[in-house]
């Protein structure tokens, strides 16, 4: 792809391992920049938002490859996934390319900032001509989804329950006549080659009535009605013995009526996301709310990590021990003693550790409990899949 001499290979090499050293932190800058574009947490797909902190990161890694090795590498398969989804959700190609070019331009600017005189020119034409092959690519994968489309069945139904969720009056003839929006709901969202199967699986041996549209391949949207209130405790628990090793379903919590309906949903949305990132099989709203809405709200996820995980971070060993000692002292009720005995250190170790993170934090324990506990586990979702805010 690039003539010989455009990129030295030592210097390459020495500028790679340079990047490598700020991966996470160009990652951060670059899914910023992404995200400033037309906000995908917005979307009522929720794999969108997810698939999308896949695609960056990965596109990071291939970019920095290409620098190390003075060639492109493969594509990444997750890639022309992502290019599909924005096809059937109907971003336009305008928006995805303009995504690309606010990622190249960021990592171009680290770039810069690491590159020895003379080299940073010949990265960036580099970098331009790999984001103009790139954009080809996936615009082949775009194109071809555009083209095949739902059925129109299909896609008529997806529509109307958009706008059934959006709060839209939308005539209801078009979905089953046993499905009654005056009942008791679980939203469910499933996803994997098995999806709308294993739905219909649950649906049968929970007695329930099934609404479900397809959104997309392998995505189904899903909900379950009754005069009964259904226990989402219960229906995870059929749902893990019936659940192939394959996909992710996400529950909502009961909820009655139309706008329980929608909110059940909106729930499971939200618990996708945290799933998807986790890569767990099956995620109920219920166990994630902290985390679901720190996903949701970036602002408060990147004032969380200013102000309790980056001081850690510092630490000689990245704050290793710090967040395991933390963990350890608040899922024991701010017991030193069992603390202690979860960490296999004695007490007075546990208590010159948390009086140390004190110093380092400048802010009492107690009185910031709630954000530090918050903020931990948006460092554990930080580490799921590599995944950065």
């Amino acid at each position: 792809m690039y003539s010989d001499g455009e990129l030295p290979s030592q210097g390459g090499s020495e500028l790679g391992e340079r990047l490598l050293a700020r991966r996470g932190e160009i990652k951060r800058a670059t899914l910023t920049r992404v995200y400033a574009i037309d906000d995908p947490t917005a979307m009522p797909d929720p794999e969108y938002a997810a698939g999308l902190r896949v695609a960056v990161s990965e596109t990071v890694d291939f970019a920095i490859e290409a620098i190390v090795g003075g060639r492109a590498p493969a594509v990444p398969l997750s890639l022309y996934s992502q290019a599909r989804l924005a096809a059937r959700n109907g971003i336009s190609f305008s928006t995805v390319v303009r995504r690309y070019l606010a990622g190249f331009l960021a990592l171009g600017e680290f770039v810069d900032q690491e590159a020895e005189t003379g080299q940073a020119a010949r990265l960036r034409r580099m970098l331009a001509r790999l984001l103009e092959d790139l954009i080809d690519e996936i615009g082949n994968a775009y194109s071809l989804e555009a083209e095949n489309g739902m059925p129109s069945r299909e896609s008529r139904r997806a529509k109307l329950i958009e706008e059934l969720l959006a709060g839209h009056p939308v005539d209801a003839g078009e979905f089953a006549s046993d499905f009654d929006f005056d009942s008791w709901h679980i939203g469910l969202i499933a996803t994997g080659e098995s999806a709308v199967d294993t739905v219909r699986r649950l649906a049968k041996a929970s007695d329930r009535r099934l609404l479900q549209v397809r959104r997309g391949e392998h995505s189904v949207w899903a909900w379950f009605a009754g005069r009964s209130k259904m226990e989402s405790t219960k229906l995870q628990l059929s749902a893990a013995e019936r659940m192939p090793t394959e996909g992710c379903l996400a529950l909502g919590e009961p909820h009655h009526g139309l706008s329980g309906w929608r909110l059940s949903h909106h729930q499971a949305a939200a618990g996708l996301r945290v799933g998807l990132r986790r890569e767990d099989r099956i995620v109920r709203y219920g166990e994630v709310p902290i985390e679901a809405s720190l996903l949701h709200d970036r602002v408060r996820a990147t004032s969380l990590r200013q102000r309790y995980l980056v001081p850690l971070e510092e630490e000689r060993d990245g704050g290793r021990k710090s967040r395991e000692t933390l963990r350890a002292y608040f899922s024991r009720n701010r017991n030193l003693e069992a603390a202690a005995l979860a960490l296999g250190i004695v007490r007075q170790t546990v208590s010159y550790r948390l009086r140390a993170i004190e110093v380092r934090l400048g802010a009492d324990l107690y009185a910031c409990a709630h954000d530090l506990e918050t903020a931990l586990a948006l460092d554990a979702l930080d580490r799921c899949r590599g995944g950065q805010y």
